[in-house]
């Protein structure tokens, strides 16, 4: 077969085009022993809209951890989507712990100096808000005093008027007391710093510390096999994950976002849609190639899998690529070789999928 085209990894250009044909900056991956993670939620935002990824957000507060809502930015990655991001030239990986250089004493002291001098700041800023939010309070309160003051007034002359146009009222009402549905006055002067300031805190964002110490550009990788040789990057080093690989890159091409697939039994959930609107259709369970074998064992196994979680169970094997998938003899298919050139884009004949269903069973 002929030999299959250049991946789109392969551009040393940090750039990435858009469906209009804009140039997009490349999406910086930081990876951390062995995992990568994005830190923008406009990346986030990005992966997902355009590509079909669902980064897995994690981050937290210490002191107020989450289980598993109401989190935030850093998202993970799976091995597959940094691979994918690479290939299509949408980003490029960052060895984000060599990134930053250990500061001079000088840089240290001027860094928790620039520290100091903002949290000064912040709390002058908070403090001159409080005053301008109880003087605001104390002008409202003067004025609904003010306001309060006529109302009694012209609720005292309506009496007058009723009492003198009416003499035959026997009971006089007394117009001189004051409503008691109208509340007490509150003398300005003497009012509680409680009642002169809004109930919640004030807080004023201010801009973060930049250090001159993380030189991101000196360690970033644009393709697999440059961040391979660095020993950053290691996936896919194997038959199995390059299977993976492609697997994931073609049911992406048909449009399904894929999420880890270990809850339900198989490598990927297949979802028709983002998976904030659909659930998943789809296990994905995934072989080296065709020539895997697969036991009477594993099939009943997968087919009552997927009747339970009520799903169907696809059995997903590269088709077309053994020479570029298959093992030597040191148990590493072509570990050397560069894996930015798989197929650019995986076709119907590139992977096989087979769904098992039991008849009857309405998986």
């Amino acid at each position: 077969m002929p030999p299959p085209p250049p991946a789109l990894a392969n551009r040393a250009e940090p750039v990435a085009s858009d469906s209009k044909g804009k140039r997009r900056e490349s999406i910086p991956l930081s990876v951390i022993e062995g995992q990568a993670y994005l830190y923008s939620p406009q990346h986030i935002a990005i992966v997902r809209a355009e590509h079909h990824l669902t980064p897995t957000l994690g981050g937290t507060l210490p002191i107020l951890s989450q289980q598993n809502i109401f989190l935030g930015p850093p998202a993970t990655l799976q091995p597959e989507e940094v691979a994918l991001l690479l290939r299509r030239g949408a980003a490029h990986i960052v060895d984000d712990p060599s990134a930053y250089d250990a500061p001079s004493t000088s840089a240290a002291a001027a860094y928790y100096q620039a520290a100091r001098e903002m949290i000064l700041e912040q709390v002058s800023r908070a403090n001159k808000a409080r005053e301008q939010i109880s003087q605001h309070k104390l002008a409202e309160m003067k004025e609904t005093e003010e306001v309060r003051a006529k109302r009694l007034a012209r609720a005292r002359a309506r009496r007058e008027q009723s009492y003198e146009a009416d003499k035959s009222i026997a009971t006089v009402v007394d117009v001189a007391a004051p409503e008691t549905n109208v509340r007490t006055s509150i003398d300005l002067s003497s009012a509680t710093w409680s009642q002169v300031t809004p109930a919640t805190s004030f807080e004023q964002p201010v801009a973060s510390l930049e250090g001159g110490w993380y030189r991101a550009s000196e360690h970033s990788y644009t393709t697999l096999s440059q961040a391979r040789s660095a020993g950053v990057w290691k996936f896919p080093s194997n038959a199995r994950e390059r299977a993976r690989c492609m697997v994931f890159e073609d049911l992406n091409a048909r449009g399904y976002f894929l999420s880890c697939g270990l809850r339900f039994g198989g490598d990927f959930n297949c979802y028709p849609g983002d998976p904030l609107r659909y659930h998943s259709h789809f296990t994905a369970t995934v072989l080296s190639s065709r020539k895997e074998t697969v036991t009477a064992h594993e099939l009943i196994a997968s087919g009552r899998l997927g009747t339970a979680v009520k799903k169907a169970h696809l059995i997903c094997a590269t088709a077309g690529a053994e020479a570029e998938l298959a093992d030597r003899a040191d148990g590493f298919a072509d570990a050397e070789r560069s894996a930015d050139h798989m197929p650019t884009t995986c076709t119907s004949t590139s992977v096989e999928y087979f769904s098992l269903t039991w008849a009857g069973f309405g998986t």
